[in-house]
């Protein structure tokens, strides 16, 4: 889920519907729509939302109202009984909404979902109105009838097997997305199924979906994507409906950084600037971690100045070896006698030459 539906002002207002303030979706809109000029003169909510990471526009207000108009819709009563949704689901990833199909031979279909403003099972429902193949006493059926109807106007994610991916058709963020997968707890376990353009990775033997996304330091974390499923919205609207709590939304889980990745100066960065931010476990990690390191390069210092002592050494010995008289003398001697035979053959050579003419 994004951070619009985690927001606490969002909340404060599913409560105020919950405890029926709106009587009416018209009561609702109209607060909403003067509700807006309030948002943005109102220092309080512009700070809150700031907070959450949420920046304060016009298109983030259009969200956050169509969040609260359904959320109005849901508590409704909701009758599934001719819809078997087993196995549907959607899920976001990338700002972008996916409607997933398991059928019951463990097939997985997942549909581009996000020119729709309605949720999934409203979009089932309408159709089912629509379509009479989709109008009978089977609920599979019928959702087969659905499905099979919802290709003709949504696009198709393109799913294969990880072992069938060609990474150099991939850019270089899909490659770097694509890696940070295959690295993640039990990655060699899992059959994926994948689509790296779309950032998509979906565990073929439970159904779990995964995606990549850069933390706040840039560096990259695998999440598992949130899924609202046909029963989290039938629980939602009898807790509404029921009046009893206050509807809680799951947030994508990020698996633990891998500090071991990043360089030094990220990492210094990460503790001079971030450092509140993590946990306390992490804390203690970034810490041990940035300790080790300059142990390391204090260590690595230390034999270079080691190293290079010795090598001076050798060389002041080499400049300033004692001098030593019998080799000079050897040396010298063996000069001369060169150059005397150099002398000699080219006599000879010159009185051959006389004798010859």
């Amino acid at each position: 889920m994004s951070k619009i539906d985690d927001n606490t002002y969002i909340n404060k207002i599913k409560k105020e519907i919950m405890d029926g303030r709106f009587g009416t979706k018209e009561d609702l809109i109209d607060f909403l729509v003067k509700n807006k000029l309030m948002i943005l003169n109102n220092p309080f909510f512009r700070q809150e939302l700031a907070d959450s990471f949420i920046k304060l526009n016009e298109e983030t207000l259009v969200k956050m109202d169509k969040l609260l108009l359904d959320f109005y819709d849901k508590s409704k009563n909701i009758d599934l009984n001719s819809l078997n949704l087993d196995g549907v689901s959607s899920f976001e990833v990338n700002g972008k909404d996916y409607i997933k199909v398991e059928d019951t031979d463990g097939d997985i279909l997942v549909l581009d979902d996000t020119l729709e403003d309605d949720n999934f099972i409203e979009q089932f429902r309408d159709r089912q109105n629509n379509l009479q193949s989709a109008s009978t006493l089977n609920a599979e059926e019928n959702k087969k009838a659905i499905v099979k109807d919802m290709q003709k106007d949504k696009i198709n994610a393109s799913l294969s097997s990880q072992m069938d991916v060609n990474t150099r058709d991939l850019t270089l963020e899909e490659k770097r997305q694509f890696a940070a997968i295959m690295k993640m707890p039990n990655a060699d376990n899992i059959n994926f199924l994948v689509d790296p353009t779309r950032n998509i990775y979906i565990n073929k033997d439970n159904g779990d979906v995964y995606f990549v996304n850069k933390n706040q330091f840039g560096v990259l974390e695998v999440h598992k994507a949130n899924e609202i499923t046909s029963k989290t919205v039938v629980e939602e609207v009898k807790t509404i409906n029921d009046k009893k709590e206050e509807v809680t939304f799951n947030i994508e889980e990020p698996i633990e950084p891998n500090f071991d990745s990043i360089d030094d100066s990220d990492l210094e960065y990460i503790y001079q600037n971030k450092f509140d931010l993590l946990t306390e476990e992490q804390r203690q990690n970034l810490k041990a971690l940035i300790e080790k390191r300059k142990e390391i390069q204090q260590q690595n210092l230390s034999n270079t100045k080691e190293n290079n002592k010795v090598f001076v050494k050798k060389l002041d010995n080499a400049l300033h070896k004692p001098y030593n008289g019998f080799v000079s003398m050897v040396f010298l001697c063996s000069i001369v006698a060169i150059f005397s035979l150099g002398i000699l053959m080219l006599l000879l050579m010159y009185i051959n030459s006389q004798i010859g003419g």
